[in-house]
């Protein structure tokens, strides 16, 4: 009973601030979304890498043709790069996350965050002569 209530309170409170922003944003923000992330753009693997290509990976030393090269691969992979990246991010925070001292490091910070909060909520504190307030 208690979840079903905070799930109506988010519900609630996402309809607030879907109503508060304007048509024109949502529109400009789903025109966006279907340009970018079509995902007939996205590439299969064995395109992406070459698979099946006699010379997938030529290497052009001329400056005009690589850099019309890679106009024309950022062109047509785009989809594959931003999806590449996110894997590649959602590894990294997943594996900087699963180390017991980064852990601890961010459980210490979340509590000096804490603690200068709590600190600062009426007249603030002083360190060394100096007074930190909210608006510091």
């Amino acid at each position: 009973v208690e979840m079903a209530s905070t799930a109506e309170k988010a519900n609630n409170v996402v309809n607030q601030v879907s109503s508060a922003i304007p048509k024109e944003a949502k529109d400009f923000m789903k025109s966006a979304k279907e340009k970018v992330f079509d995902s007939d753009k996205l590439r299969s693997v064995s395109v992406f890498f070459g698979f099946g290509d006699k010379t997938p990976y030529d290497f052009v030393l001329a400056p005009s043709k690589l850099l019309n090269r890679l106009k024309n691969n950022t062109v047509f992979f785009y989809l594959n790069y931003i999806l590449l990246t996110a894997v590649v991010l959602a590894l990294t925070l997943f594996a900087t996350l699963m180390t017991p001292k980064t852990l601890i490091i961010l459980g210490i910070l979340g509590v000096v965050w804490f603690s200068v909060l709590k600190a600062t909520t009426s007249e603030g504190f002083k360190v060394l002569g100096i007074t930190f307030t909210r608006k510091e």
